[in-house]
């Protein structure tokens, strides 16, 4: 997926208007071996944190 698929799927798992959202960015890291993006962004006065595999989409870790 992209860091833009990445950014609209975690936006949507954080049940937040993705026009409230700033404050964004994405990186990648490599973990057990898979391509995955860290992306951060900022939401209604609060800050969300995601790992989010690249290649299948799923959320490894999130911490709102």
């Amino acid at each position: 997926i992209s860091p833009q698929d990445a950014l609209n799927t975690v936006v949507r798992d954080a049940g937040v208007s993705p026009s409230l959202v700033t404050d964004i960015r994405t990186d990648t890291t490599s973990l057990d071996g898979r391509l995955c993006y860290l992306v951060d962004f900022s939401a209604s006065g609060m800050r969300y944190r995601y790992v989010i595999d690249a290649a299948s989409a799923e959320i490894i870790a999130s911490h709102p």
